[in-house]
């Protein structure tokens, strides 16, 4: 028996519970205590779930309209509506009916959005490698490793959860050119998630590759038929409609605070010195993370602790590059492009400079060039899968075989068990115990929109000691547009 082509006696909802367990059992306890993720998730993720929660349980209704914040780092700075997607709203309707604590919904939907994630990365492997194991070695990569764990960060899940799903329907599209539907909608749903940057540049590179690659151009008559060639523009122009709305009303919809900040720069200079101050790109000493990793003791920042996909998982990457690379060559071209956006303004590459210069869409809008390591860890997840069914074909029909595919997989979720357990140690805080109000804010009667802000910095400074400022990001508007502080 080929045992590259082994499959569990069990169906594919089983074998995608193996998958989400191990990343049950390592959340549990953070689940189940009051600790949050640190920063973005304290100040302001937190509380915005908090509010669109309570507005489903007592209006059973979304919020009233598209909102931004008194200066936190979301909203216009991102152009994006990801508080509206769908583990979020799995979270705001569970929320509803089920007798738990804000604390706990707001963690499960995390998790639930990271478990929707590697659900479908699963399902791209599994239908990649034809083998449930290779697959599964290569989502625990996601699940359990840096981007699985990043929940500091949540953006990130709205950033690339779409992506599995994506490549998925390509790859469906091979045998039913209906699909092209379905990756239209989510080619342009993604544009109105977060951070349409990350969404144009992923999607189109992915798009264009995979036309290439597999030569889909030659069947372009059969799958863009009129009818469906209408009907995915339309879908395209109405999954973009939310962010081209945010992108063009922000002089309507930001606050006074928000417009004098620059969030747009009008110049490279400018637009550098946004990033650089701060340090939107990664470092490239944080890719020693994947081999060495460290924690906070040692003065590391969390989002490092993203670059990690087990160290048994780098070793397959290395073997799938250099023994499977007439196969592999895509992917490993792929983790070049996105170690370079991921480095942003550190990159040997100018591609933020070359990105201004060409008028990218949103560009004067982005500083996140970090939020890119998720597709670096999804294209190193490849390559370790193209290693792992390599040593498979080398060890197939013996035991050796079976045996070495029990012990990686056996230490590389231990290793990655143990890295999310100690992430969680050492980066987890207490949820914040001032509720966040929501307040009308209308501006020459052009158009409401709901504000999220603290009464004061004061009491949630009170409250919440551990946070650290580093823009004044608490403020109250009242109806009639003033701010207080």
């Amino acid at each position: 028996m080929d045992i590259t082509k082994h499959r569990f006696p069990v169906s594919s909802i089983v074998s995608l519970l193996f998958l989400i367990v191990p990343y049950f059992v390592v959340n549990a306890g953070f689940l189940v205590s009051d600790k949050i993720p640190p920063h973005d998730s304290a100040t302001f993720h937190y509380p915005a779930f908090q509010a669109i929660a309570d507005s489903f349980k007592q209006d059973h209704a979304f919020l009233q309209w598209f909102w931004v914040s008194g200066g936190t780092r979301t909203g216009l700075s991102h152009v994006s509506c990801f508080h509206f997607i769908p583990h979020r709203i799995v979270g705001y309707l569970l929320y509803c009916i089920l007798p738990v604590s804000m604390v706990f919904m707001y963690k499960l939907q995390l998790l639930l959005g990271m478990i929707l994630t590697a659900a479908g990365w699963w399902l791209v492997l599994k239908r990649t490698f034809n083998s449930p194991l290779i697959a599964y070695f290569g989502a625990q990569m996601i699940l359990l490793g840096g981007t699985g764990i990043a929940l500091h960060e949540e953006q990130v899940i709205s950033t690339m959860h779409l992506i599995p799903w994506l490549i998925l329907a390509l790859q469906n599209m091979e045998h039913d050119s209906n699909q092209i539907l379905a990756v239209a909608a989510i080619s342009g749903i993604s544009l109105s998630t977060h951070q349409p940057q990350i969404q144009l540049i992923t999607v189109g590179l992915i798009l264009t590759g995979y036309v290439l690659y597999n030569s889909m151009w030659k069947k372009w008559k059969l799958i863009f038929t009129p009818g469906r060639t209408a009907i995915s523009l339309a879908l395209i122009i109405l999954g973009t409609l939310p962010a081209l709305y945010l992108y063009q009303q922000t002089d309507i919809l930001a606050t006074a605070l928000r417009l004098k900040g620059a969030l747009s720069a009008q110049t490279f200079a400018d637009y550098a010195l946004l990033n650089r101050q701060q340090m939107s790109s990664a470092f490239p000493f944080y890719l020693g993370q994947y081999v060495l990793p460290i924690f906070s003791s040692a003065g590391v920042s969390a989002d490092r602790c993203a670059f990690f996909v087990g160290r048994i998982g780098i070793v397959m990457a290395v073997i799938g590059g250099a023994c499977a690379f007439r196969r592999a060559w895509p992917a490993l071209l792929a983790l070049v492009v996105f170690v370079l956006l991921t480095l942003g303004f550190n990159s040997p590459v100018p591609i933020p400079k070359i990105l201004y210069t060409l008028h990218f869409p949103f560009i004067n809008f982005f500083r996140q060039w970090i939020h890119f390591f998720p597709m670096m860890n999804l294209a190193l997840s490849v390559l370790a899968c193209f290693g792992l069914e390599k040593i498979l074909q080398w060890t197939r029909n013996s035991i050796a075989g079976k045996t070495v595919l029990a012990v990686l997989l056996l230490l590389q979720v231990t290793e990655l068990s143990l890295y999310c357990r100690r992430y969680l140690r050492e980066f987890s805080t207490d949820a914040p115990v001032v509720k966040m109000e929501s307040q009308v804010f209308a501006k020459d009667n052009q158009g409401p929109a709901k504000l999220f802000a603290y009464k004061s910095r004061q009491i949630f400074e009170t409250a919440y000691p551990g946070i650290a400022f580093d823009e004044p990001i608490l403020q109250r508007v009242t109806p009639d547009g003033k701010t207080v502080f």
